[in-house]
């Protein structure tokens, strides 16, 4: 075990948005009951939830008091961790998803590297989609970057994929910069407010150990395209304002974020053949000057792509519509 037992026993508030996960919910709370780490406390917030979710809740306070819940009209995720925001009592914010479920060894493990590398002020681990892995006995290895390299990797580089639920902010960044999330935007809600935490930081720490897992969930809010996937594009337009204001020199680097978004969507809604997504897409936003930008994209199916909705959206329509039928 790489572990280390030198980590501060400070507390960790973890944020839990609940919306009709009772299939899943008892394995997700159970796994915060298991941690290694004990100092924390759990802010569930029922996010109107139809089913048994909210008698789940009032059972694990009633078991353990680290445990608290709230509830709310359905709103949606963002409105729940906003309120739940306000409910946190820990110098340390995590998430966790209410379908998914934590390694033991997950909060101590952030904490070590809190601890071991005080001179960043965002921490992050990776994930796995394999819901039985366990870090016993694994190797791992621990990175340090600047914010500038932090943006320019998530933005360019393919294989870097930080998520919010792999990360342990503080909680007093949060609170002086009144970072939230906002409110309906239910796509690119995470990176947003992630990106806007990275601003105000200089270094970020992470691992590569896989102490978290996500869960592969059909029902959920990912796991298909609709009208509401381009609030994504919004969220990536906040970004850029975001960063303007702050007269930053990442602010081109969002632009191209932006870029990449659009330039997503429109391949996800002709690979589904979502004509009417799609045309949304065209006559909603200025996809063709976007595909123009990434001309210059670091991926070269990103060039060829976006060069070929340059040449023709319909071709570039059909083409995807053609691949995701033999997909």
């Amino acid at each position: 075990m790489q572990f280390k037992p030198n980590s501060i026993d400070m507390l960790i508030s973890i944020i839990i948005p609940c919306y009709n996960t009772e299939s899943f919910l008892i394995q997700t709370l159970d796994s915060i009951r298991n941690q290694v780490y004990t100092n924390w406390e759990a802010i569930c917030i029922n996010d109107g939830s139809r089913d048994n979710t909210e008698q789940i809740l009032k059972h694990y306070t009633k078991l353990d008091n680290r445990f608290k819940f709230f509830t709310q009209k359905n709103q949606g995720v963002s409105a729940a961790r906003n309120l739940a925001l306000k409910f946190c009592n820990g110098e340390y914010i995590c998430f966790v998803d209410s379908d998914d479920t934590i390694d033991p060894y997950h909060l101590k493990h952030l904490m070590d590297m809190s601890y071991n590398y005080a001179s960043s002020d965002l921490w992050m681990c990776s994930f796995t989609r394999n819901m039985n892995h366990h870090l016993i006995n694994k190797e791992f290895n621990i990175n340090t970057i600047t914010k500038n390299d932090f943006v320019n990797q998530t933005i360019f580089n393919h294989n870097f994929n930080p998520q919010l639920w792999c990360m342990l902010f503080k909680k007093d960044i949060i609170t002086t910069h009144r970072l939230t999330f906002t409110n309906g935007c239910t796509r690119g809600e995470d990176r947003e407010f992630y990106m806007k935490y990275i601003l105000h930081i200089q270094n970020i720490t992470y691992s590569n150990a896989a102490t978290y897992h996500y869960r592969v969930n059909s029902q959920s809010a990912m796991s298909s395209m609709t009208i509401n996937s381009l609030t994504s594009i919004d969220a990536a337009e906040r970004l850029i304002a975001y960063y303007k204001d702050a007269q930053s020199d990442l602010t081109s680097t969002m632009q191209i974020h932006k870029d990449y978004v659009i330039w997503k969507l429109c391949i996800v809604a002709s690979l589904e053949k979502n004509k009417k997504l799609f045309h949304t897409l065209i006559n909603t936003y200025d996809v063709k000057k976007s595909m123009s930008r990434l001309f210059t994209y670091p991926r070269l199916s990103v060039k060829i792509s976006s060069f070929m909705y340059y040449i023709s959206a319909n071709f570039f329509y059909n083409l995807f519509c053609l691949i995701g039928k033999y997909k």
